[in-house]
């Protein structure tokens, strides 16, 4: 492959890399040796997601193999002069030490970066990263078990429905914008985490914002009577919910390693905020199969 504005049937006319192509919008078919991609990297990715190595892989054996095809997808910079899309083809292409000829596309929106299709399919988990929310991967999934709790309960529906939500990562990060719960209870779920570990992360992340969401007050604290230790005596809800989690995290016990365990967790959480906030007595967290998705109180 040549740098000449030379072209045959099978092969688009390529221009030489230069970078003040990035200074315009354009949509400019070139040759991008592996310095050039270093140096790309180097400079003007700022704000990208993590890298994904099995899918690099597969690029560098397709570039060393000449199997490269520089009409099948596109490297985006916007009009800041931030790398878009197209991180893991320049790795793959330092790694592989051959040029690659591409679409470069100059001058776009940076908010594209939320919405563009690429061959590693970016990921709720990923936007909320680009977004820069702390917890990405946690707060991403927290959305999506909140969303399919509230709606399996205003369905009537049982912890083991398997209810699906179908939502967009952008459809998932407008409601994490439109909640604010969720930023302000991240610390706190966590910390309820660190003490609490039978129960994953997520669910946490899910369960306190839901709880905020009735009363901020009592959400604050429910997590630090939990966070403190003040878990109180015999018929406490707190003191039912540590022993529900100390079986959580024990290997063999039933019901406990069973399929809809984020959900369960959850519907164990809310049993114990609505006696707890209720002042009633609880001995023990049950769930069962045929429980129901309940209201918060």
């Amino acid at each position: 492959m040549t740098t000449t504005d030379t072209t045959t049937a099978s092969e688009p006319t390529l221009r030489k890399f230069d970078f003040k192509l990035l200074d315009k919008r354009a949509n400019t078919m070139v040759l991008i040796t592996p310095e050039d991609a270093e140096k790309l990297l180097a400079d003007h990715n700022h704000r990208n997601r993590s890298v994904k190595e099995s899918k690099i892989n597969k690029w560098v054996n397709a570039m060393k193999a000449g199997r490269w095809d520089p009409d099948a997808s596109d490297i985006k910079v916007d009009f800041n002069g931030d790398l878009v899309d197209g991180q893991h083809r320049l790795i793959a292409c330092v790694r592989a030490g051959v040029p690659i000829g591409t679409l470069l596309r100059t001058g776009i929106h940076p908010e594209t970066q939320r919405r563009v299709d690429i061959g590693a399919s970016r990921t709720t988990a990923d936007t909320f990263k680009l977004e820069g929310i702390p917890w990405s991967t946690n707060n991403a999934a927290a959305i999506m078990l909140r969303r399919r709790y509230e709606e399996g309960e205003a369905r009537g529906l049982k912890v083991t429905s398997n209810l699906r939500i179908d939502l967009s990562p952008d459809e998932v990060l407008d409601y994490y914008r439109q909640h604010p719960e969720h930023e302000k209870m991240t610390t706190h779920a966590d910390r309820m985490y660190r003490i609490g570990p039978g129960i994953a992360r997520t669910v946490y992340f899910a369960a306190l914002p839901m709880f905020a969401a009735v009363d901020e007050a009592d959400a604050f604290r429910f997590a630090e009577a939990f966070v403190n230790g003040e878990w109180g005596g015999p018929g406490s809800p707190l003191q039912a919910l540590v022993r529900y989690m100390s079986q959580a995290r024990t290997p063999g016990v039933p019901g406990f390693r069973a399929h809809n365990v984020n959900e369960r967790h959850l519907l164990a959480l809310v049993k114990t905020w609505n006696a707890w906030r209720m002042v009633e007595p609880l001995d023990k967290v049950r769930v069962a199969d045929s429980d129901p998705l309940i209201p918060i109180v």
